[in-house]
């Protein structure tokens, strides 16, 4: 599962929006989110991805390879230079996120029961990866606000958490019924 703490990010775009929950209508937001992480994070997307993008150094005489403590291998050479970035379609809903001024010095802004999707995955030379995602949620008016004044600087600190197992395990149940549902129609 995909989660980071407390790691400096770029708030991108705020999008406020109404969304109709029966007759009545909820304040809600999108927002895009832009981070550059070590690519050992698309682990956590699919164990496949990161060898998909990445070789090990060396094979075309870029930068040395770098030596892992665990003698395992790093792939930190683009695969594909000119491949179009990755991006996954998939929404993952239950998330608690929290904003904050990059400097950290208010409180941060929780989220909770946020969805993120749209994920995008760019392969960085030397083993980064830049990762652009947007986060669906329901924050205050005010903290809708708070948000936009972040997006003016547009340098945060986020934290982003899984659901709990146990909200966890009653999403994939539904997402299960779900699939099931689609699998008989067709």
């Amino acid at each position: 599962m995909f989660k980071l703490t407390q790691q400096l990010a770029k708030l991108a775009n705020v999008n406020p929006r109404i969304e109709k929950h029966g007759d009545k209508n909820v304040g809600a937001c999108d927002l895009k989110i832009e981070i550059n992480l070590a690519n050992t994070a698309l682990d956590s997307f699919n164990p496949a991805i990161r060898p998909f993008l990445y070789r090990p150094a060396n094979e075309s005489g870029d930068q040395p390879q770098l030596e892992l403590a665990d003698g395992g291998e790093q792939l930190t050479g683009v695969r594909m230079p000119h491949l179009s970035p990755l991006v996954l379609d998939e929404k993952w809903p239950g998330y608690t996120v929290r904003v904050s001024a990059s400097l950290g010095k208010a409180k941060p802004i929780v989220l909770e029961g946020a969805e993120l999707s749209r994920f995008r995955f760019e392969a960085i030379e030397g083993g980064s990866v830049k990762i652009t995602f947007a986060v669906a949620a329901h924050p205050t008016g005010p903290e809708i606000g708070k948000l936009s004044d972040l997006s003016v600087d547009g340098e945060i600190e986020i934290t982003v958490e899984p659901p709990k197992a146990e909200a966890q395990q009653a999403l994939d149940a539904v997402g299960n019924d779900e699939r099931e549902e689609e699998e008989a129609a067709t």
